[in-house]
């Protein structure tokens, strides 16, 4: 099936030697870290009708790209992001119209947001630009390591996952979780958890974040948007653990999920299930 439309029309003709190209904003699709992004602008005329004209050219005129992103002037935005964020840039098309024998050319400028976050270390969470799974996931990360030593720092990386297409009819406010981790191989530094270690979808929130850590082995994360709900699935945090000591060759962990609230802002709101995807952590010593 065709790629919806995702440049519409917005006024209708005014005149008919100046007609032109429209193009509108949309939402884009989510980019993912070192991953292949494939995104195509369309502009169509006052009756909605595509167009697909070797005499249009798409330009970027203002604003930021991701690094390894590029658009050309088909309005292909294509390649492969090596940083992320919520990048905004504006968008002109220039289309000549020849209705009436004389080369007139119009143009139309949008802005546009393109948001690029770090997929989930965990094989069993859905990528970002998943729009198939219908839940609303919490994931952490899983990790292999090699040669660590008594007070070596790692992070558990943890994700939310929620279908793009939906995300801004679920309106999510708030966010609370528990990470279990194995409190004879790891030890939390409270020192070290600060809003700092928030990432892409949740900084994009402006979101503030509250730990609790009177368990050993547990920590709980609230994650709260002071600006835009959370709109974008992606890398929500890194939290780091402390090795109490030299782990064995062949030791093995689990980081143990526990969704205890996801709040929508919108009181007519119908949140699917939640699901909770455990990681895990394995070390071997190097030969």
């Amino acid at each position: 099936m065709k790629k919806q439309i995702s440049l519409i029309c917005l006024i209708s003709l005014i005149f008919l030697t100046n007609c032109g190209a429209k193009i509108y904003e949309e939402t884009l699709n989510i980019a993912v870290l070192n991953q292949n992004y494939n995104e195509h602008l369309y502009a169509v005329d006052q009756d909605l009708e595509v167009v697909e004209r070797s005499d249009m050219v798409f330009t970027k005129t203002k604003g930021n790209l991701p690094s390894g992103i590029a658009l050309d002037a088909e309005g292909y935005l294509t390649g492969i992001p090596t940083e992320v964020g919520n990048f905004e840039f504006q968008v002109t098309v220039y289309a000549i119209d020849n209705y009436f024998g004389s080369d007139n050319v119009t143009e139309d400028a949008e802005w546009f947001t393109l948001f690029v976050t770090e997929a989930s270390s965990n094989a069993a969470c859905p990528n970002p630009d998943n729009e198939t799974s219908s839940e609303i996931f919490i994931c952490a990360g899983s990790i292999e390591t090699n040669d660590l030593e008594e007070g070596d720092e790692l992070n558990v990386d943890i994700n939310l996952h929620v279908q793009l297409s939906k995300a801004k009819k679920y309106d999510i406010e708030e966010i609370r979780f528990m990470i279990s981790y194995d409190d004879s191989l790891f030890r939390v530094d409270e020192n070290a958890l600060n809003s700092l270690l928030l990432r892409e979808a949740a900084t994009r929130s402006e979101a503030s974040v509250r730990f609790e850590t009177n368990v050993s082995g547990d920590i709980i994360v609230a994650l709260t948007a002071q600006g835009e709900n959370f709109h974008k699935p992606g890398r929500i945090i890194d939290l780091p653990l402390v090795l109490i000591d030299t782990p064995e060759d062949g030791a093995e962990a689990d980081f143990t999920v526990t969704i205890l609230a996801i709040e929508s802002g919108n009181n007519d709101a119908d949140l699917p299930d939640f699901v909770a995807i455990d990681g895990d952590f394995s070390h071997s010593i190097s030969d």
